[in-house]
């Protein structure tokens, strides 16, 4: 089996990347701006249709979007030409080809919903509340619109993390401050948000093999939560970092670090992934949250010993 990744030497993309390999798939890698994957930007609709009748893939899966909220949410335009503009190029590719697509939309698209009606399950009625989500929901309609003509699965990732992500997602955030102080190289004092909020946080790696296995499993024209199925307060999850650390560290909640408007409780059921493919989490959030902070010391030790010479 072929299967092309947009967005493939992105945080997800990469995890996916060692997954299809060790199940032996081969994969083609499609990013913008990468010198390691076809530099193709998805607002390129003749570019990206070349790219599918070149490669003739049999599977795609649609990772690449403005995924950083606050980048979506501060250009609106630029999110939906990428986000929904870059799918609608995506599933033309695919259609061109006839091959079976899982298109990673978000669970952003529900929005606030109240907690009598969590966890949240794939009927929810969607109530995206900013650009992000708004632009995932759009996306999501391109899909539905194809469905019976295109082989299509839709999949609604909650929050996730893991060795490797981006210092601009809160668990690696903090995962990184914790690193350097426990380095000496910032004070043992830990800047935060909002610590009341709770997510519903999976390890990246579970999350791209429920990927793997909706390619192989979920039925075309359907959607699917892919979570933990349990809620963590984001002091929780700071506590469980603190405990992996040698330098006690003081929590400083900074104003600039406070999101007006954002979900203050969201966790999803994964009930229906399970019943139909058996997925399930397999990786404690503590054991994800080490190997985080481990990638940060290994990066940290590399630099201070390049900065050495």
């Amino acid at each position: 089996m072929r299967t092309l990744v947009t967005g493939a030497t992105g945080f997800v993309g990469r995890h996916l990347a060692k997954l299809l390999e060790s199940r032996g798939i081969e994969m083609i890698a499609m990013s913008q701006g990468s010198t390691d994957a076809l530099n193709i930007d998805i607002r390129d609709r003749d570019a990206v249709i070349q790219v599918f009748k070149d490669s003739r893939p049999d599977t795609v899966v649609h990772l690449a979007a403005v995924a950083y909220v606050p980048d979506a949410n501060a250009d609106p335009g630029m999110t939906d030409a990428v986000n929904r503009g870059g799918t609608i190029n995506v599933l033309d590719g695919a259609r061109e080809v006839d091959a079976r697509m899982l298109f990673v939309s978000s669970g952003a698209v529900y929005g606030p919903v109240p907690r009598e009606e969590q966890p949240i399950r794939e009927t929810q009625v969607l109530g995206a509340s900013d650009s992000y989500g708004k632009s995932k929901v759009a996306a999501e309609q391109e899909c539905i619109d194809r469905s019976g003509e295109q082989d299509i699965v839709r999949v609604r990732p909650f929050n996730h993390t893991g060795p490797g992500q981006s210092s601009q997602y809160v668990c690696s955030d903090f995962a990184l401050q914790l690193a350097k102080a426990e380095a000496g190289l910032r004070e043992p004092r830990i800047e935060v948000g909002d610590l009341r909020a709770e997510r519903d946080f999976s390890d990246v790696r579970d999350v791209v093999r429920a990927y793997v296995d909706l390619l192989e499993l979920g039925r075309a024209g359907e959607v699917y939560n892919v979570c933990s199925g349990r809620l963590t307060p984001i002091h929780e999850m700071l506590d469980l970092l603190i405990e992996q650390v040698s330098v006690p560290a003081e929590v400083a909640v900074q104003k600039d670090r406070l999101r007006p408007g954002e979900v203050s409780r969201a966790y999803g059921t994964y009930e229906k992934i399970h019943a139909e493919t058996r997925w399930e989490p397999r990786i404690a959030l503590r054991d994800t949250l080490g190997e985080l902070l481990a990638g940060w010391r290994e990066q940290l030790s590399h630099d201070q010993a390049g900065a050495r010479g």
